[in-house]
């Protein structure tokens, strides 16, 4: 584990509380809990990143840096497209949405395991 964690817990259930009985001893987490479950956010090396996120960010800085170094506003235009796509889609099309399918792949949906309001039905 890398940094600090944004947050420490002893369960994996939807809004289990913090805690905060834990220490940090350089790269490890010590408690007394036999099961954690910790938030923190991960500083992947560049040669580890995926290759579509690679792809991505060369598109991103092509589109950003098209207009500076071109001086023409269509190729930053298209850049941009291939990157995010249309307006319409909201930053979420082209390339970008690829991507976002790809990383999706590899986690699985999380679905309502226990939840007061469904236990209710029955």
């Amino acid at each position: 584990m890398l940094g600090v964690p944004n947050a420490v817990y002893d369960a994996d259930e939807v809004g289990a509380p913090r805690r905060r009985e834990y220490r940090l001893l350089g790269s490890k987490l010590l408690t007394d809990y036999e099961e954690v479950y910790v938030d923190y956010q991960y500083d992947v090396p560049e040669y580890a990143m995926p290759h579509y996120f690679v792809q991505l960010l060369k598109y991103q800085l092509a589109w950003h840096l098209a207009m500076p170094i071109t001086d023409q506003l269509d190729r930053s235009d298209y850049w941009r497209q291939i990157a995010t796509g249309t307006p319409g889609e909201n930053g979420r099309g082209g390339y970008m949405r690829l991507a976002m399918n790809i990383d999706g792949q590899g986690k699985p949906t999380n679905a309502i395991q226990d939840f007061s309001l469904i236990n209710v039905r029955y």
